[in-house]
């Protein structure tokens, strides 16, 4: 005859389950730790290696700045200037611009070896100008004929004051139509032409024979015109405007005049 089996009852069935879990528990715990502690090791190692890093870099950056502290500064060298040549001054002049609407102040000078040159100081208007002095055989060589052409603009000037004032070029070309080196062209409107006259450079080589030598102080910047200019211009005007009305008014008389003899005689040949 068959035993019968025993079933286990419910409270029986939890403790074993539990007792399992527990051991499995148990059994995890030592990798776990392990896993935890080689973690916990790799982050201390981390932290100690970018705090070894960053005392490398500030010890490297103290001593840098050391370094820089202590290398002696070297000044750059300071570019000299040009230097001017010692010119005498042999004459200052004066004239009007191309347009006229204002006056120029001009230095011819020459050097200790003879060398004429040029210079534009001072303008009575609002143009700008550039001081330098310009060699007289800078100037004839720009003054020759170029590309078969013999007449030429103040253009063929700005190579002679190249980056600076564009007002120099036609300011030189005044001067040199005033000291009648060139004159204004009978071809081309608006053109000069290279002259023949000889006069400039005989006063200029006169001038350096003696013993002349003019103060640029001397040469203070040309006033404006002058208000008497204005005022003589409004007594021409006024002038004009008399004279004008008189004649008006005298022709006007005539008019009437023999208007009234016309009717007078008008009337005479009715009443006959």
């Amino acid at each position: 005859m068959k035993k019968p089996v025993q079933k286990a009852s419910a409270p029986e069935i939890l403790t074993e389950a539990a007792t399992i879990e527990a051991a499995t528990i148990e059994a995890a715990t030592p990798e776990a730790t392990a896993t935890k502690a080689a973690a916990t090791k790799a982050a201390a190692t981390k932290a100690a290696t970018t705090r070894a890093a960053t005392t490398r870099a500030a010890t490297t950056r103290a001593a840098t700045t050391r370094a820089a502290a202590t290398k002696p500064i070297t000044a750059k060298p300071v570019k000299p200037l040009p230097t001017v040549p010692s010119l005498r001054i042999l004459k200052i002049g004066h004239c009007l611009t191309v347009s006229g609407k204002s006056t120029l102040t001009y230095h011819v000078g020459c050097t200790p070896e003879s060398a004429i040159q040029i210079r534009l100081y001072a303008n009575s208007g609002k143009g700008f100008l550039n001081q330098d002095w310009i060699p007289w055989t800078a100037i004839q060589e720009r003054l020759k004929p170029q590309s078969g052409e013999s007449t030429f603009t103040s253009q063929v000037l700005h190579a002679l004051f190249r980056g600076k004032s564009l007002n120099s070029p036609g300011f030189l070309m005044a001067v040199l139509k005033a000291e009648g080196v060139v004159k204004p062209s009978t071809v081309k409107r608006r053109c000069y032409e290279a002259t023949k006259d000889a006069r400039f450079l005989a006063e200029i080589e006169r001038l350096m024979a003696s013993a002349v030598d003019l103060a640029v102080d001397a040469a203070a910047k040309p006033a404006a015109k002058p208000a008497t200019s204005r005022l003589k211009k409004q007594a021409a005007d006024t002038a004009t405007e008399v004279a004008t009305e008189a004649v008006t008014n005298v022709a006007t008389e005539a008019a009437t005049e023999a208007a009234t003899e016309a009717a007078t005689e008008g009337s005479g040949d009715a009443a006959e």
